[in-house]
């Protein structure tokens, strides 16, 4: 199993790593099965995110007032 765990301060380190995965495989079935892999990571990673409203970041703040009165107000 393949865990990366990033942020905005170490993006780039995860770009690079990405690219030498890319690069690491074969072009083809293996390659598309790799980017598969990890894309399905990330989908479940923001689904886990959203169900926990945010807990995998540190949470969410609160909506403003305003924001929450404008869609009332449709």
């Amino acid at each position: 199993m393949l865990r990366v765990e990033f942020d905005r301060q170490n993006a780039a380190r995860v770009g690079q790593l990405v690219k030498r995965l890319r690069d690491a495989a074969d072009p083809g079935a293996e390659r598309l099965r790799l980017f598969t892999h990890l894309g399905v990571a990330v989908l479940r990673w923001v689904d886990q995110n959203f169900a926990s409203g945010g807990g995998l970041v540190g949470g969410w703040k609160p909506l403003a007032p305003n924001t929450v009165f404008g869609r009332r107000q449709g």
